[in-house]
Order: C-alpha cells, then structure tokens, then sequence
C-alpha cells in the first residue's frame, strides 16, 4: 500500500501538473491519495513540494569543477618551480664553468706556482705538480662545462 502511495505521490511530482491531491482514510483506516475526494468527502488536500530547480548533483559537479582547477594549477606550480630550479642550477653551472676556465688560463699563463704558508711563505712547486695541478683543472672544467 505504501509503494502505491508513493508511486501516486512521485508521478503527479514528476508531471509537472499543478493538479490538487487529496489523502483521505477509508472505513478500514487504510489511507488513500488520489486526485479526485471521495465522494463522502472528509478529504483533505495536499500540498506537494516542487522539486528544486537546481539537480542534487549541481553541487557535485562544482565541486569536481573546483578539485580540477586546484590540481591544474598545483601542476602548473610545481612546474613552474621546477623550470625555475632547472634554470637556477643551469646558471650555477655555467657560473662555475666560467671560473674553472678562467683559473686554468691563468694557471697555463703562470711561469711558477707556489702555495704560501701561514707564516707567509712561499713555497714553489716543480714542473711535475704545475702539470698535475692544470690537469686537475681541465678535468673540473670538463666536468662544469658540458
């Protein structure tokens, strides 16, 4: 009996029909909906809610709509940042290859090498580690300058 209620109530929901309902009890106490009172009357009318205008899923979707556009624009983020480490690094290197170069002309320009200790002296260093040291040298330039 309550699917049939409901049934009534969804159909005349759903046509979109201005149509009055009216619940009335029987003898029996059963209650009835219908469209037409009975005719011994003792009916009463029915108001029945429109649905809203707006679907439940409206919500749903904006809300979808919003975690999409936050995503895109996380994505968009980490990707700028990452572009602007790339860059930073890219200048890093290419700073440390300028000085590299410049240290090994300047270490092939030089005559004598020599370190300098703590006390301020000199001490000069043969031809074999004036060798070993440029070698160092190109070895970190070919390393920064790729």
């Amino acid at each position: 009996m309550k699917a049939g209620i409901v049934v009534v109530a969804l159909c005349v929901a759903m046509s979109g029909a201005q149509a009055e309902i009216f619940k009335w009890t029987d003898a029996q106490g059963q209650v009835h909906y219908g469209e037409r009172p009975p005719g011994g009357g003792g009916a009463e009318s029915v108001t029945i809610k429109e649905p809203p205008l707006r679907a439940p899923d409206d919500e749903a979707r904006r809300t979808n709509e919003l975690n999409f556009q936050r995503s895109l624009d996380y994505e968009q983020n980490r990707r700028k940042q990452e572009r602007a480490e790339a860059e930073g690094e890219r200048l890093a290197r290419e700073e440390q290859c300028r000085q590299a170069r410049r240290r090994l002309v300047a270490l092939e320009s030089a005559r004598l090498l020599y370190n300098v200790d703590e006390a301020g002296n000199r001490t000069y260093h043969d031809d074999a580690k004036r060798r070993a040291i440029i070698d160092q040298v190109q070895a970190a330039v070919a390393r920064t300058c790729r």
